[in-house]
């Protein structure tokens, strides 16, 4: 993968807290950085929480017939 070089100006505290977790976790600054906009960018539309995955357990006994049709939608939140 391509890598751009970039400069940030970060708030002091924000720096000391990437320097703390970039040293418990052994690597450096920059590829925490990474991580953590990789996280929040690519990862998160592909992520459902352990909740609302199962958020149509249940359904069955509820008055709504179509959940068999439409378990996606449910899993996903489009259907309430």
């Amino acid at each position: 993968m391509e890598k751009v070089r970039t400069q940030v100006y970060l708030e002091r505290k924000q720096y000391d807290k990437l320097r703390s977790e970039a040293f418990k976790a052994n690597v450096s600054i920059s590829e925490l950085i990474r991580k953590i906009l990789d996280r929040a960018y690519f990862q998160q539309e592909v992520k459902i929480s352990v909740k609302k995955a199962f958020n149509f357990v249940g359904k069955g006994h509820d008055t709504k017939r179509d959940v068999a049709v439409h378990h996606d939608d449910y899993i996903a939140g489009i259907r309430q």
